[in-house]
């Protein structure tokens, strides 16, 4: 995974109150699949859409990074496929409520993206892997 990507969707998971889940993506610069797969067995509610948030806001920040090389196939998928497998609590149908997070994660990304570009290339002071300061 690329280091944009990954800090993407490390500050995400930071945001929405996955400390540690972000330290590990920023660390081992996980991959969206396996970022899926850390919320296997969590109990929290809104997994899918903590998963879906997460792997988009990395798959944007690549776009913002690279828009001519990219392609966000991967992580759409499975974003689709983490709210297709969520009890379903909101009857919209699956591309409303995925178009609902991919706006969500566009401006996020937008919000921070100087924050985003900063730490993937080393910068601001800090080291890329350190999420600590982030919030």
């Amino acid at each position: 995974m690329c280091r944009v990507t990954a800090t993407g969707a490390a500050l995400a998971a930071r945001s929405i109150g996955y400390p540690g889940l972000a330290e590990e993506i920023a660390h081992a610069e996980l991959a969206p699949d396996r970022i899926a797969v850390a919320f296997t067995f969590s109990a929290r509610k809104k997994k899918a859409a903590s998963v879906a948030f997460i792997v988009l806001c990395g798959a944007i920040a690549r776009h913002r990074a690279s828009p001519q090389d990219w392609n966000g196939d991967r992580e759409r998928k499975l974003a689709e496929t983490a709210l297709e497998s969520e009890e379903r609590r909101d009857s919209r149908p699956l591309v409303e409520r995925l178009a609902d997070i991919t706006k969500r994660t566009a401006s996020f990304v937008a919000a921070r993206w100087h924050e985003i570009e900063a730490l993937s290339n080393g910068q601001s002071g800090q080291s890329r892997n350190d999420m600590r300061h982030l919030a």
